[in-house]
């Protein structure tokens, strides 16, 4: 039999989602011109991308190779496999000594990386200080949460568990494990009156309006790591800026307001800070924390913003036929706790509502396989809060969306509350707190991977690149050990580093001594430690197919376990998108991936039955997908994956008519 072949620029290692600005993602990929013969498919050098960063960090001693890790005096128990895994990296790192320079000073290099993040915290604490939003314990309030002198409101809530609106006693957990994936404020204590909430959107309507007709300037909050934005609003570092969004910072609006003299604004965002929200983060989610001592740590704004959701805008130039709706694609936030507070009802808007990826826990079987194929089967719905001026609450570090508002406007107020170290003193009788520069080991696991591809970019070879990455993401589960998204970008990085391993260009001999398969095999196990504390997320399926289809390569045998792991993502994905959210760059990707698997095998007709997907988003990928600012090769590179995908298709048709 003749080998057929297909001209094809095939993505392969696609890099982990990166977070732009403001916690919001868009992909980057790895791209290789790849001249693909039915069962063989040679990849050029793969290049690098870029990773921005949002979070806070801090300060604390790690000891790796064993059962436990010490974090600021505590220990962190890891289980023996992760214990295990954890030294298998260690002694692969180790092995790299010698061949990166990076790597003969990892000590020093894990201090500096270490000390760059206590800065970086530092100055984002320094830098809200000196916002017009109270802390904790501004006014009055002490280091155990009470208060002396003020009125706090007590506020009631329901915790949200699994995929549905089901109550904690109705949840059938998978093992010993319960998941929580928000709180929600009971009817009886929403977090704003009407007559507040009207005060509010005045406030915000003053500010932009002297925005639009520059009487106002905005702050250097608006500015700093900021995006392009389609409004006149403040831009963020948060939120995902495309038609449709809007929006203004709660802070430049007090300030504007103070300005005009609307001194009801202010008290107003006081009372709701130190009466309302922070007693009740407290209660809720930080007295409950045990890797800190909660009584060290000051509950403050990092930022928070008034987001306005235009249907109507967000569907301008929409392909006819197709909804185009105005959200947030999946993303986590900075900081330690993120409040969504409803602004106005449910009946002047469709749709909306916050998708978080741990919803679909229940769909995932226990091997890891999504129990449901047919997406349509499957009945997820974005979470609310209860009604007007009630609140939704949830991790900041868990993985959620903003789901697409198909009609009307949707008006929230997201105010993302984090958490600073403080020594208390006692100074001439009063009372006053010092910022420690310590940081929560939440928030520290979050910049390491956040940071490593900025920090790393400056290495002097794509070895010593690798190697930074991987140091990076090994300090993060040193943090964390069950930090799904630490696991699964240290498994991107030693895949990458294996794809370096196939070209003898790099001009390392000493690169000889490394063996590609133990590489890649040590880069699933990665892997699959991922799936053990994230097993809802798309992107990472999609990469593990890719690792096992190297590793299938390398041993010229075939393995089940590939189109397990790309039929996972295919679904989770699927799933993703028909409940609202915008995942449409990631699930090209596997389509693609998925329908070039199956090609390979001579299974056409399962090829086309995935690559098909595809026709129907070339289209409007131009004109829904508005990216941020700077990311125009990305908006190209999804261009191209769609592409290849059509032309895969066109020659899998071409196969079956033989």
């Amino acid at each position: 039999m003749s080998f057929q072949y297909f001209h094809l620029s095939m993505m392969v290692p696609v890099s982990p989602i990166i977070l732009v600005t403001t916690a919001t993602p868009f992909c980057s990929a790895f791209h290789s011109s790849q001249t693909i013969f039915r069962h063989n498919y040679y990849p050029s050098k793969p290049t690098s991308s870029s990773e921005h960063s949002i979070f806070c960090a801090q300060s604390s001693a790690v000891s790796f190779g064993s059962a436990a890790t010490e974090i600021d005096g505590r220990s962190l128990l890891v289980d023996t496999r992760q214990g295990d895994l954890m030294q298998k990296v260690d002694i692969f790192i180790d092995r790299l000594e010698g061949i990166s320079t990076f790597c003969n000073s990892y000590n020093a290099k894990a201090r500096e990386i270490l000390n760059k993040v206590d800065r970086d915290h530092k100055n984002d604490v320094n830098w809200a200080e000196e916002t017009s939003l109270p802390f904790e314990w501004d006014d009055g309030s002490s280091s155990d949460g009470k208060t002396s002198g003020r009125d706090t409101y007590p506020i009631e809530h329901d915790e949200i568990l699994s995929y549905n609106d089901v109550a904690l006693d109705q949840l059938v957990t998978k093992g010993d494990e319960k998941h929580r994936v928000a709180i929600r404020t009971k009817q009886s204590t929403p977090l704003l009156q009407h007559h507040e909430i009207l005060c509010l959107k005045e406030a915000v309507e003053l500010y932009w309006e002297g925005l639009s007709s520059y009487k106002i300037e905005e702050s250097p909050q608006s500015n700093r790591n900021s995006t392009g934005s389609n409004h006149s609003s403040a831009k963020s570092r948060f939120t995902y800026q495309r038609r449709g969004n809007s929006e203004a910072h709660l802070s430049d609006v007090v300030k504007f307001s103070h300005s005009q003299e609307k001194t009801q604004v202010i008290s107003l965002i006081n009372d709701l800070l130190l009466n309302r929200v922070y007693p009740w983060i407290r209660d809720a989610y930080l007295s409950k924390e045990t890797t800190i001592h909660p009584k060290d740590w000051e509950l403050y704004v990092y930022d928070s913003l008034f987001i306005r959701y235009n249907a109507t805008e967000a569907n301008i130039d929409a392909v006819i036929g197709e909804r185009v709706g105005a959200g947030q694609p999946l993303h986590r936030d900075l900081g330690y706790v993120s409040v969504n507070i409803m602004l106005n009802s449910q009946r002047e808007f469709e749709g909306g509502g916050t998708f978080f990826e741990n919803q679909l826990r229940s769909l995932i079987s226990e091997d890891g396989v999504p129990e449901l194929f047919d997406e349509a089967a499957v009945d997820v719905l974005p979470l609310k809060p209860l009604g007007v001026g009630h609140a939704l609450v949830h991790y900041s570090s868990d993985r959620h969306a903003g789901a697409a508002t198909f009609g009307g406007v949707r008006d929230i107020l997201v105010i993302f509350v984090a958490a600073a170290a403080r020594n208390e003193n006692e100074k001439d009788g009063s009372q006053s707190t010092v910022t420690t520069g310590r940081a929560p080991t939440w928030e520290r696991a979050a910049r390491l991977k956040s940071t490593s591809r900025g920090n790393c970019s400056k290495c002097s070879s794509i070895v010593d690149h690798l190697a930074c990455r991987m140091l990076h993401h090994r300090l993060a589960i040193g943090h964390v050990p069950n930090d799904g998204e630490a696991w699964h970008y240290l498994g991107m990085a030693m895949l990458e580093f294996y794809e370096v391993l196939q070209y003898p260009d790099i001009g390392n001999s000493n690169l000889d001594s490394i063996e590609g398969e133990d590489v890649l095999e040590l880069s699933i196990e990665c892997f699959n430690e991922a799936t053990r504390h994230t097993p809802c997320d798309g992107r990472l399926y999609n990469n593990l197919g890719i690792a096992l289809e190297r590793l299938s390569e390398c041993r010229r045998e075939s393995d089940e376990r590939i189109k397990r792991a790309y039929k996972t993502s295919f679904v989770i994905h699927s799933v993703c998108e028909k409940i609202g959210c915008d995942v449409g760059a990631d699930f090209e990707r596997t389509i693609l991936n998925y329908g070039l698997h199956l090609s390979k095998q001579d299974d056409f007709e399962g090829a086309i039955r995935i690559l098909s997907q595809i026709e129907s988003r070339a289209a409007s990928s131009n004109k829904n997908s508005e990216l941020t600012s700077g990311s125009m090769h990305a908006n190209d590179s999804r261009q191209k994956i769609i592409q290849d995908a059509k032309g895969l298709l066109s020659f899998c048709a071409s196969q079956i008519a033989k």
